[in-house]
């Protein structure tokens, strides 16, 4: 029998028509759809077929089909129209506008916040790991059912958790604490019993999600702190017959399309029948397979039921967000390699390793780090395709290994009393309360590229991206604020990413007798020897404890323009020839004691202006 004569009966002669009571249950899904308000109405005319052939996929011939879409589409027209003349009549905001104010807010604080995410519960976890970046601490969202229950006067439900990939993470009770304040403050009315097993539930509210007009401002104002409602264990109860070892019972299995976006009605109200004739309060389709963001159209997955109450566990709601996010990484890596090349200049073979050595310290714990997750968008800063597998970073706390935080503040006090070029302040009084600390270390053979350098970096900076931390560069000297880091990219990529001289090195002057003398910290990171430039001083004064002395001009210059070369991958070796304009200079051993001053770098390279070159 064919699937026309199934839907109207063997003795149907008529022309079908939309108003034929087969095609009541597609109608009323797709009234859902327009009063979600969740796409425009370009969009839904543009998907108006696509929804029709979801449901009467080759049940008609073509003449037919393009009829019942031409009907399908008028209607819409109408119906769209009675939306918009409605709409007109709002006054003051709607709860729909309370709600979208809400979630921008909670956007402001580090939190996912997502509306109509998906079909189900697990759709909306994987919808959150594709919206996840390094500074989200947590989510919040509603899926199509939750949206389906509300327009039918049911409380609008709300699921919550946080991101528990680090350390001392907020609980998934603190998120849900924020999640409740914000929405009170926006003139809702939440309920919840504290208990992170439960989702948050408002208070119905007629559904009027705006098309056609603006929202008023919705100003929030200051509410009473967070107080629970009494858990209701029974709306958590899951029958005995539907639990998960049951559930394939139960199951049915579907053919994805390309948009999961449609409401299927007759589905939903069959699994909520389900869940009620089983003795459960409330319950909404869900996933047994892969959501739908993760199968492909025409593939199959299995849906069930569970409870429309009850949040996931952190554990399975992290299963769903990390394909997700891992999925975002790979395009983001892949975009990163093709759009900047990061080769150095002049690279030759033959240097050294280049090597990283970062020092992180925060008075809070610090965000945890695993191998197999990314510690950055990937774009912003890291041209490489993976995590150089000789970087390794080792956690430490201070009260296990004070030594080690002692002898780090120690060092920083005796550069910042004998040297011009140690901490700040400011440093010095957070090194004082670092409490958490991680040793970033990497060592890459003779590197052609600068991407590993940036590795470093962006490992530093997720780990203290939740911190009031500080960071020493071990390789150069420098000490660096959580907040510098950060400031880095304020401007956008290629702010992140540009190399930056200043940032890897550093530059210090002596008077030593008659000598000026400029010495390089860092270019270890580059597989290159330091330098140490040496020049006559001139107008020398000594009075006490201090000396004085004019330094050439172009001492500095030189040196940084040397320096430079190197760290594009220049090789310079005792007996070369330097030239800067119209000035040489020669390239010899360092021989602390000797050529260069006691404490000089081993293996570094002194450079000597030649007698005779011109300024």
């Amino acid at each position: 029998m064919s699937f026309f004569k199934r839907l109207f009966g063997a003795a149907h002669s008529k022309e079908p028509s939309l108003g034929d009571e087969a095609f009541s249950p597609f109608l009323r899904g797709w009234e859902y759809e327009l009063r979600s308000s969740s796409r425009s109405p370009e969009a839904l005319f543009e998907e108006l077929p696509e929804r029709f052939f979801e449901h009467f996929s080759r049940a008609f011939d073509q003449p037919t089909e393009a009829r019942l879409i031409t009907e399908l589409s008028a209607w819409t027209e109408r119906f769209l129209l009675e939306l918009q003349v409605s709409e007109q009549s709002w006054v003051g905001p709607t709860g729909n506008d309370r709600l979208a104010a809400a979630f921008e807010a909670l956007r402001s604080m580090q939190l996912i916040a997502i509306e109509d995410a998906g079909v189900s519960i697990q759709d909306g976890w994987a919808m959150v790991g594709l919206a996840q970046r390094r500074l989200h601490r947590g989510a919040v969202f509603f899926h199509q059912q939750d949206v389906l229950d509300a327009i039918r006067g049911e409380p609008l439900l709300l699921a919550f958790g946080a991101f528990e990939e680090r350390p001392h993470a907020p609980s998934n009770d603190a998120i849900g604490a924020d999640v409740f304040q914000v929405l009170a403050a926006h003139g809702l009315s939440p309920s919840w019993s504290g208990d992170a097993r439960e989702r948050i539930s408002l208070e119905a509210f007629p559904w009027r999600k705006r098309r056609w007009t603006n929202s008023p401002e919705v100003e929030p104002v200051p509410c009473a702190d967070f107080s629970a409602s009494p858990l209701d264990a029974e709306k958590l109860r899951v029958p005995e017959a539907l639990r998960p070892e049951n559930a394939g019972a139960f199951a049915q299995r579907v053919t994805a399309v390309r948009s999961s976006a449609g409401f299927n009605v007759p589905l939903s109200e069959r699994f909520e029948t389900t869940w009620k004739q089983h003795g459960g309060v409330r319950g909404q389709l869900c996933h047994l397979g892969p959501p739908h963001t993760f199968v492909r159209a025409g593939d199959q997955t299995d849906l069930g039921v569970r409870s429309a109450f009850v949040n996931l566990e952190p554990v399975e709601a992290s299963s769903l967000r990390r394909p997700a996010r891992s999925y975002v990484i790979s395009k983001e890596r892949a975009s990163a390699i093709r759009s900047t090349p990061w080769a150095r200049p002049g690279w030759s073979t033959g240097g050294g390793p280049g090597r990283v050595g970062l020092f992180v310290l925060s008075s809070s714990p610090l965000s945890l780090l695993v191998h197999d997750d990314s510690p950055v968008d990937w774009p912003e800063w890291c041209p490489v395709l993976e995590i150089p597998e000789t970087f390794t970073w080792r956690y430490r706390d201070r009260a296990s290994d004070e030594s080690q935080f002692t002898g780090l503040e120690t060092a920083a006090r005796l550069a910042r009393e004998h040297t011009t070029v140690g901490p700040a302040d400011d440093v010095i009084e957070r090194l004082h309360r670092t409490q958490f600390g991680a040793f970033i270390q990497g060592l890459v053979p003779d590197p052609p590229d600068l991407g590993y350098l940036q590795v470093g970096w962006a490992i530093a900076r997720w780990l203290l991206q939740h911190g009031d931390g500080i960071l020493m560069d071990a390789e150069s000297g420098r000490w660096w604020t959580s907040e510098e880091l950060l400031s880095w990219e304020a401007g956008g990529w290629p702010t992140g990413r540009r190399f930056l001289l200043e940032r890897e090195l550093r530059f210090s002057t002596a008077i030593e007798g008659p000598s000026c003398i400029v010495a390089t910290q860092g270019l270890t990171k580059f597989g290159r020897p330091e330098l140490v430039c040496l020049a006559a001083a001139q107008q020398v004064n000594t009075s006490g404890d201090f000396t004085t002395a004019l330094i050439p001009g172009w001492l500095n210059e030189a040196t940084e323009r040397f320096a430079t070369r190197l760290a594009l991958g220049e090789q310079v070796k005792p007996g070369d020839v330097l030239t800067l304009g119209s000035m040489s200079f020669q390239v010899e051993r360092a021989t602390p004691g000797v050529n260069t001053p006691e404490g000089s770098p081993e293996g570094a390279l002194l450079i000597t202006r030649s007698v005779g070159s011109s300024s």
